[in-house]
């Protein structure tokens, strides 16, 4: 039996088979090897989203990776070890721990950043300026929505 299916469910089946090619380790692995990267892949995208926030705390940052607190407090004390963030007692409340990048860090991330563009360069070559942009402006449009929704935002600290 052969089922027509909604314009809801065909849009969930390409976001679940995005999502599925998104959290595979394969990609990651090409990714950071296309890098020159020796950064573990389990790490990865805990430096990335580290990156994108000086004031990222470990809670904040495990929320966010969505993995449990205490795996990503371990795997940060490797980012530590390896240079490339270290940890800070939040000055608003001294019992949390900010993540910073360091330089080490930074140059990391412009590296796979690199890889990434040159990734993407080749994914969208046949796309105009206009269908990316498009894609862009409609993907930040569906997380918004999706958050907004289903009231699952990013929960940040209020900071002073």
């Amino acid at each position: 039996m052969h089922l027509v299916m909604s314009s809801e469910d065909k849009l969930h089946r390409a976001l679940a088979h995005l999502s599925g090619f998104l959290n595979r380790p394969q990609a990651d692995a090409v990714l950071l090897r296309r890098a020159g990267s020796s950064l573990d892949r389990a790490l990865f995208p805990l430096l990335m989203r580290a990156g994108l926030d000086d004031t990222m705390t470990v809670s904040e940052l495990a929320d966010t990776v969505g993995r449990h607190y205490s795996t990503v407090s371990r795997q940060v004390t490797v980012l530590e070890r390896q240079g490339f963030v270290v940890r800070t007692a939040d000055e608003g409340d001294k019992r949390l721990s900010v993540v910073g990048v360091t330089d080490k860090g930074r140059e990391e991330i412009a590296r796979i950043a690199w890889a990434r563009n040159d990734v993407m360069r080749e994914v969208f070559s046949g796309w105009t300026d206009q269908d990316r942009n498009d894609l862009t402006r409609l993907l930040a449009k569906l997380v918004e929505s999706l958050e907004s929704t289903t009231n699952t935002g990013t929960r940040r600290r209020t900071r002073p």
